[in-house]
């Protein structure tokens, strides 16, 4: 039975490689070398719904890239459905991954219960329970979907998103992570952008705003709009924070009418201008002083 099922395995992945190699599937990870499957249980060419499945602990790998899942099935066009050579000459149109999804590129490793990679749009979409994309020090998780835009190197985490770097993190609706590939074919982060409400928390303070961008090489997220820093039972309230990681250091500024060459804001590629002042436009602070301890008199 092992022996049947090496070979069925090294069968599929020889037409995998042949019909996929200039798919840009989300294992093929831009390389000509043949995606190899395998599976604990069985392995199945369907002609007629023009499909490869692979059912059992499957695993697709190519390169350094490899997902894993209970179930992995490879939908094909092309070929004829009642012909011996199926699905030579044909090409991969969508890749899908059922149960205990493990995407692994290293240094990422995304985790879902369903992995759906659609080839004409570029999108890979990932959903189910524990969502989440994992370095040895980073972390991205969303409660809806995960889905990645290979044409723009867009990652958005939808659905109580959040990211975070040993106690720093940083918490929107929807966070959106661009990319930038380098000449190696090795992907970058640049930055997250959050176009809603965002929260930046560190282990000495928690700030909020209506808007927000991380510079992932700074290091620095810069937050806008009614913005508020909390530490302890004091407060200050501006219309824009910088709040850099790498030092501690944070900023607070105000939007009064003299501030008019004030940067705008990025998201999603596009400069929008900076949002209207809140309240006068100056920047507001309150302080409680530190309670003295009493002792009580015997």
């Amino acid at each position: 039975m092992m022996k049947h099922q090496t070979l069925a395995a090294l069968t599929l992945a020889m037409l995998m490689g042949i019909s996929g190699a200039n798919a840009q599937t989300p294992i093929q990870n831009n390389s000509d070398a043949p995606v190899e499957i395998f599976a604990d249980s069985t392995l199945e060419w369907n002609r007629v719904q023009k499909t490869y499945t692979a059912r059992g602990n499957a695993i697709a790998r190519q390169g350094k890239m490899q997902v894993k899942s209970d179930t992995l099935t490879a939908h094909y066009s092309g070929g004829q459905a009642n012909s011996s050579t199926g699905g030579l000459g044909s090409s991969i149109e969508k890749m899908t991954a059922n149960g205990n999804v493990e995407i692994t590129s290293a240094p990422y490793t995304a985790f879902g219960d369903k992995a759906v990679y659609d080839i004409a749009s570029g999108m890979a979409t990932l959903t189910g329970s524990n969502l989440r994309i994992e370095t040895p020090t980073e972390s991205l998780s969303a409660q809806e979907k995960i889905e990645f835009d290979t044409a723009k190197n867009r990652l958005s985490a939808i659905g109580n998103a959040t990211a975070s770097r040993g106690t720093d993190s940083l918490m929107s609706d929807n966070l959106v992570a661009h990319f930038a590939g380098g000449s190696d074919g090795a992907m970058t982060l640049q930055r997250i952008v959050a176009d809603s409400a965002v929260t930046v928390k560190t282990a000495r303070e928690t700030v909020t705003g209506d808007s927000g961008v991380y510079d992932v090489a700074a290091g620095k997220a810069t937050l806008r709009g009614k913005v508020r820093i909390l530490q302890g039972e004091n407060w200050l309230e501006g219309t824009r924070a910088e709040v850099d990681l790498k030092t501690g250091v944070s900023k607070l500024f105000g939007d009064a009418p003299r501030d008019a060459a004030r940067p705008s804001l990025t998201i999603n590629g596009v400069a929008t201008p900076p949002p209207a002042p809140v309240g006068d436009g100056r920047v507001r602070g309150v302080f409680y002083p530190k309670k003295k301890e009493t002792t009580q008199t015997p």
